[in-house]
């Protein structure tokens, strides 16, 4: 069986027996499985040909997956308490994240009601274009499996495109086009305040439909990342950080004493301070807010997860951005692609 995170993964009769008790009518509905096409220690992927022909990925949860998860960050909470026992300043930190990465995971694969949220998103993405960019935003259609919803079994069109992953073979695209394409779709996520979870490389496929236009497709959404009023007005405040810093400073204090803490005048005054000299000398806007948050994980401030995910998801968007030509996320933001010329 193939591997894809160096962790032995379920065999493919546990994913078959997996598929079946909870979608019983899937040896009626499926010719054959074709392949494995990804997945590791907690999920296996397959691509299936459906009765009628059409293909699509099944997405099987290893059944004893919130055990592994569970004795792996055990395992990591030890071992982050005794580093930072000896080395406080460098693991106090990554030992508080800890438990945020044990909420992601756990609601990775317990998010409730996706389908109904992710025709919510269909809606919202499926298609968004740019003006004179020849890519636009596709949302591959997710389907029931039996008329029913299972966290250990999820089903999607199949999309026989080319992962960000593989740049190299990309070179009959505008990279700089679906770059772009992806960054301003994200900044219209958190005005929607429905976000993707997990942006990197290799949950965005490039594809040419029958007709010869461009597609990025938005794979891998397991689950979406929900923002108030209070998470937009601060993610979208942050894109000034820069060229605001004391606005944005101000915007962040704002948002944490909203989320419950309390500061005195003089805290505040040398949290500011040491918000200022992590927002100076920063030339790109994803560098200046996670040196941001940093320090306001050194002052013990509780961040909601939510906020770093999207932290998180803004790193990788920057690494895709630069990785594609740009400087920065902010200039894949602004930029405009030339008007095709008239023949």
């Amino acid at each position: 069986q193939d591997v894809y995170d160096n962790v032995d993964g379920q065999s493919k009769l546990t994913a078959y027996e997996t598929i079946c008790r909870e979608w019983p009518a899937f040896p009626q509905e499926a010719i054959r499985v074709i392949k494995r096409i990804g997945g590791g220690s907690l999920l296996s992927v397959y691509l299936v040909e459906m009765i009628d022909r059409s293909k699509r990925v099944v997405k099987v949860l290893n059944p004893n997956a919130l055990m592994q998860v569970n004795m792996t960050i055990d395992i990591l909470k030890k071992t982050f308490l005794k580093l930072s026992i000896l080395y406080p300043e460098k693991y106090r930190i990554a030992g508080s994240m800890v438990g945020d990465i044990h909420q992601w995971i756990e609601e990775d694969i317990r998010y409730p009601s996706f389908l109904d949220q992710d025709k919510q998103f269909h809606q919202k993405n499926h298609g968004f274009s740019v003006s004179h960019h020849e890519y636009d935003i596709y949302i591959p259609q997710s389907f029931s499996n039996g008329g029913s919803e299972s966290m250990y079994v999820k089903s999607e069109e199949f999309i026989n495109g080319v992962t960000l992953v593989r740049s190299d073979l990309l070179v009959d695209h505008d990279r700089k086009q679906i770059a772009s394409v992806i960054a301003k779709n994200y900044i219209q996520q958190i005005f929607d305040g429905q976000v993707h979870a997990d942006v990197h490389p290799g949950n965005f496929l490039v594809f040419r439909d029958d007709l010869g236009n461009g597609h990025v497709a938005v794979i891998d959404r397991n689950n979406y990342i929900q923002l108030d009023d209070s998470d937009r007005n601060f993610l979208v405040s942050s894109l000034d950080a820069l060229d605001q810093p004391l606005g944005f400073i101000s915007s962040l204090i704002r948002y944490f004493e909203i989320q419950g803490t309390i500061f005195n005048n003089t805290q505040k005054d040398m949290f500011t301070q040491r918000l200022k000299d992590a927002l100076s000398n920063k030339h790109n806007l994803v560098d200046a807010i996670t040196d941001v948050i940093i320090e306001v994980r050194k002052e013990g401030i509780e961040i909601p997860l939510r906020l770093t995910l999207m932290i998180k998801n803004m790193n990788a968007l920057h690494h895709l951005c630069t990785t594609f030509g740009f400087a920065s996320v902010e200039e894949a933001i602004e930029y405009q692609a030339d008007a095709p010329r008239v023949k």
